[in-house]
């Protein structure tokens, strides 16, 4: 009797239906930790941020060939911080943090054997939450994703990426507040797996 590689049971567990031989050669997993930046505006007399934060997430890529494939990623962008002054002088604490599931198409531009550069689009669908003084609210949407990386493959299975991506979240509005603009930048680096 055949027993099933535990990377196999672990992915017929994950997507809830049987996983042929070729399909799990195709997919891989990576961790990403990095720094998200948040550019955000709520227009006049309202405050901006301009901050950065640890990112970490988490994707899984399906490879359809060698130069294509679908990614579908988890990110927590973590929290800028900043404080303003109202008219009287006071401090006000202003705070936005973000987290996003986002599927992309990915091309794989190969420079050598191991070594490929990768541009990813795709749509985003974010959750926010911004905090001014005693006002919090959430708010969620969806966005273009536009990112670029270079990845590099130390053996067959394991490998690492540097990713770039852009998203605009300023489609989003928070009761009264309406973002002016809202642009989130994320550097990360990964390791990943691919069986």
């Amino acid at each position: 009797m055949n027993r099933t590689p535990l990377s196999r049971l672990v992915l017929l567990l994950a997507i809830g239906f049987p996983v042929t031989g070729a399909a799990v050669e195709n997919f891989a997993v990576e961790v990403l930790a990095g720094r998200a930046k948040h550019e955000a505006s709520l227009g006049l007399f309202q405050p901006s941020v301009d901050e950065d934060d640890t990112s970490l997430g988490i994707r899984g890529t399906w490879q359809l060939s060698k130069h294509w494939g679908f990614d579908l990623s988890y990110n927590d962008f973590g929290e800028a911080n900043d404080t303003t002054r109202d008219s009287a002088g006071d401090a006000i604490e202003f705070s936005l943090k973000g987290s996003a599931v986002e599927l992309n198409l990915n091309g794989r531009m190969f420079l050598v054997d191991r070594l490929a550069l990768i541009g990813r689009m795709g749509v985003s669908r974010y959750d926010s939450e911004i905090s001014i003084g005693t006002f919090s609210n959430d708010d969620d949407g969806y966005s273009l994703v536009l990112g670029a990386g270079i990845q590099y493959g130390f053996t067959d299975h394991f490998f690492s990426s540097v990713d770039y991506s852009w998203r605009d979240l300023s489609g989003g509005s928070l009761d009264a507040l309406d973002f002016d603009s809202y642009d989130l930048i994320n550097l990360t680096v990964s390791l990943g797996y691919r069986f």
